[in-house]
């Protein structure tokens, strides 16, 4: 596929090393490890929740809590 959009982003130096010591490991450009890696994850998404960004019924949302349960790191004050 030919590539003609650029997309650029600033990152830790940390987080720029882990990228291009997992790119290496898989003997892929740093472009090319991201888009694959990033297409997995999102068919993976798609397949849990049956359609792009929704959950399946009983299942929450990432970021959301499921029905009747408290999200991660808030408190109830009763």
């Amino acid at each position: 596929m030919k590539k003609k959009e650029t997309l650029n982003f600033r990152v830790s130096a940390e987080f720029k090393r882990k990228l291009i010591e997992e790119a290496k490991k898989e003997r892929r450009s740093l472009t090319n490890y991201l888009e694959t890696t990033l297409t997995k994850l999102w068919d993976q998404q798609e397949s849990a929740t049956g359609k792009k960004g929704e959950a399946k019924k009983g299942e929450a949302k990432k970021g959301e809590a499921k029905k009747g349960e408290a999200k991660k790191g808030s408190s109830s004050k009763d």
